[in-house]
């Protein structure tokens, strides 16, 4: 697996992640600068300007880690929309008149070629639209 393809593989952007690490490491900052800052003030109304500043860094780590989630959950959707949308290109049903489909005579199945239910049995390719209508698609193999 190329390095490219490892990166596109994760849940946020490296622009995601260095803008929540630095917004991290700025708060841890600002937190010890402030308990440093507020253990030298003998009064209550002293301590203000530093429970301020680290209740700054706490909203700055709080909104880089928010942003970080964000971004993943929104890749992570758009991968799953996309796998949503594989699948259900997968189930488009497929005209049964496509030889590519078999049915074992006597069944009541129409199945694809290589499907586990056909494989060393007599199957036949499948037969004109009027005798197919009444077969169903196979249920393990999907065809």
């Amino acid at each position: 697996m190329s390095g490219a393809r490892a990166i596109d593989a994760r849940p946020w952007t490296a622009g995601a992640l260095r803008l929540t690490v630095a917004a991290n490491a700025v708060a841890a900052v600002l937190l010890v600068v402030a308990w440093y800052g507020v253990a030298g003030e003998a009064r209550l109304a002293d301590a203000t300007p530093w429970a301020n500043l680290s209740a700054i860094g706490l909203v700055l780590a709080a909104f880089g880690n928010a942003r970080l989630i964000l971004v993943a959950r929104s890749r992570i959707g758009a991968r799953q929309a996309a796998l949503r949308r594989s699948r259900t290109a997968a189930r488009r049903p497929v005209d049964v008149d496509d030889a590519r489909r078999v049915v074992v005579p006597g069944g009541r199945l129409y199945h694809r070629p290589e499907c586990r239910l056909v494989v060393g049995k007599p199957a036949e390719p499948l037969a004109p639209r009027s005798s197919a209508e009444a077969l169903e698609p196979c249920g393990w193999c999907r065809p």
